[in-house]
Order: C-alpha cells, then sequence, then structure tokens
C-alpha cells in the first residue's frame, strides 16, 4: 500500500537565525594511521566544535548550549548520554546540552534542533556537531583510546536494528531493495529498460566521486579516473561499469553505496540581527523541515523525502 504523504506547513521561526561558523575533522580510518591510531569520541567531536568556534571567532564561553548527535552511540562507543562523555575535550563541561540519534538523519537534524533552539528565543549562542566512528569501534570496559575494527558484517548487523519487527522477524526488509525501490517504480511507470537506469547510476557515481576528492578532508582522495587509469582502463566509465564495482541488487553498484570512515562536523547558530558582528557572511537559515518514516515503507526515499520537503 503507498503512502500516502500528509502535507502540514510549518509555522515560521520567532526570529532569523543564521549560521557563524563550521568547522570538521579529516575524515579518516583513523586506527589503520599511527598518527591517528588511539583517538577517541571526545577528541574528534572537540576538534569539530574547536574549529566552528574559531571561524566563528568566538570561545567555549560564548556558547549557551551545545547538541551532540551520533547515529549510533551504542554501538561505535557504549557510551550512555555521550553529549556528558564529550564535554570536556572542547570547554563545555557544565553546559547545558543533549544528545540525539536519528540515523542517516542525524545530521539534518543536528541543525534543525539548533536553529530551533535559537529561533525560540531561548538561546543566543548554539553549538551543534554530529561524529561518527563507524570504521574503528570502542572496546567495553577499555579506555577510549583501545578501538577495534567495525567490519561490513558488524555495521550490517546494527542497521537491522532500525527496521522495525512488529510484525516480523528484524532484517525481512532489506536495505539494498528498500535503497532501490523507488527505481524499480519509476521503470515500471515510465516502460525504461535497464541501461538508462545504469547510465544514471553510474554517472551519479562518478560525479559524486569527483566532487568528494576535491574536499581536502574527505575520505576518498582518488577520482574514478584516476583509479581506472592505474589499472589500465580506459576511462571512469570503464571502471564503474567492471567487476570492481558489482551490483549490489539489480540496479545499484557499490559505488552508490556510503564509505564507512570516522569523523565528525560542527556548525555554530545565532540570531541573525548579531551575527554580523561575528561574520561577515553569515548564511540565514530560510527554513528546514523532516519526517520520520520507518524503513518498512514501500518506497521509502520518496514518501519520506516529498513529507521534508
Amino acid at each position: 500500500m503507498e503512502y500516502k504523504v500528509k502535507l502540514n506547513p510549518l509555522k515560521p521561526f520567532s526570529r532569523s537565525v543564521s549560521i557563524i561558523g563550521v568547522g570538521a575533522t579529516p575524515f579518516m580510518y583513523s586506527i589503520d594511521d599511527p598518527e591517528t591510531n588511539g583517538l577517541c569520541e571526545g577528541e574528534l567531536f572537540g576538534y569539530a566544535a574547536i574549529e566552528a568556534m574559531k571561524d566563528a571567532g568566538i570561545t567555549a564561553r560564548d556558547v549557551d548550549f551545545f547538541i551532540h548527535g551520533q547515529a549510533g552511540p551504542g554501538w561505535e562507543t557504549t557510551d550512555g548520554s555521550p553529549n556528558m562523555h564529550v564535554a570536556n575535550w572542547f570547554g563545555m563541561k557544565g553546559k547545558a546540552s543533549v544528545h540525539h540519534s536519528q540515523a542517516c538523519c542525524t545530521g539534518f537534524v543536528a541543525l534543525e534542533q539548533a536553529v530551533m533552539y535559537v529561533a525560540s528565543g531561548a538561546y543566543d549562542m548554539v553549538l551543534t556537531g554530529c561524529m561518527e566512528m563507524a570504521y574503528s569501534l570502542s572496546i567495553r570496559d577499555k579506555p577510549a583510546f583501545m578501538r577495534r575494527l567495525g567490519t561490513d558484517d558488524m555495521f550490517h548487523d546494527v542497521l537491522q536494528s532500525t527496521i522495525p519487527k512488529d510484525y516480523t522477524r528484524q532484517g525481512q526488509h532489506a536495505f539494498t531493495i528498500g535503497a532501490e525501490g523507488g527505481i524499480g517504480r519509476y521503470v515500471s511507470e515510465n516502460g525504461l529498460s535497464d541501461k538508462p537506469i545504469d547510465d544514471v547510476l553510474c554517472t551519479l557515481s562518478i560525479s559524486s566521486r569527483r566532487a568528494a576528492a576535491l574536499n581536502p578532508l574527505g575520505i576518498s582522495r582518488d577520482t574514478y579516473e584516476e583509479i581506472a587509469h592505474g589499472m589500465g582502463m580506459k576511462d571512469a566509465n570503464e571502471f564503474v561499469r567492471s567487476k570492481f564495482n558489482p551490483r549490489i541488487t539489480r540496479y545499484m553498484p557499490v559505488s552508490n553505496f556510503e564509505q564507512r570512515c570516522d569523523g565528525a562536523a560542527a556548525l555554530v547558530v545565532c540570531p541573525t540581527e548579531i551575527a554580523h558582528r561575528y561574520t561577515k557572511r553569515p548564511v540565514e537559515v530560510l527554513g528546514i523541515g523532516h519526517s520520520c518514516l520507518e524503513a518498512g515503507t514501500a518506497r521509502l526515499e520518496k514518501p519520506a523525502t516529498e513529507a521534508a520537503y
């Protein structure tokens, strides 16, 4: 049964809010590099938070409230209330704070929550950030700097916890099938063959990877063009259609999925009326919307995105 989006317009903010600072760590396979092996959650989140505050021209003393986001704290860090575990790493001990987790949407909700705190008038300066250590996991009952490899199998097991199991076994609804459910519907409605879909998905992979490689903090440093040439192939198109980029389901290749790693990012927001005290180019937040649909919803991507927009 198709889910019907119910459109309820949001009310306007009580006051305008702007972003005045951003910061991020390099994204990394931390335990694979002697220079980063031993980094823990507090160091990653604190690094991003300090960079965001420096960018905004403020210090921890100026922040009224901070928000900590992490999709898998119980799995990656074994920390309850992880906002309390990271506060000392960037001068926020005793500050009001909160933790939240919304799986893949945690980063989007991180901005929304910060904006709402400022738009309501409750706080003037809010720092919000998200961190993940999905590649190097903590070890229960060990110090935070001691970590272990998080394998793909372990990650898949954790992902099952985001799938409702009210009337079926957990994992009955496979993620890859759910991710391309909308593609199958689109193909059926428009009478398409597999080739144009393959062309679009491969082009998307190539373009996204090229953009990712331009980011000096990104985990992916090589474009698919460079990888292809290094393997003696003609171009990126040959690589993404080769055995090195297999299809996981009917349409989607490996290159259409996320690349797990360790890293963090943060930003600072304040009322727009005072934003120019801190930066010449504040970014005003015009509006944010999000929706919550469980992974068992048929062709999840389309109705969830429609509801958010």
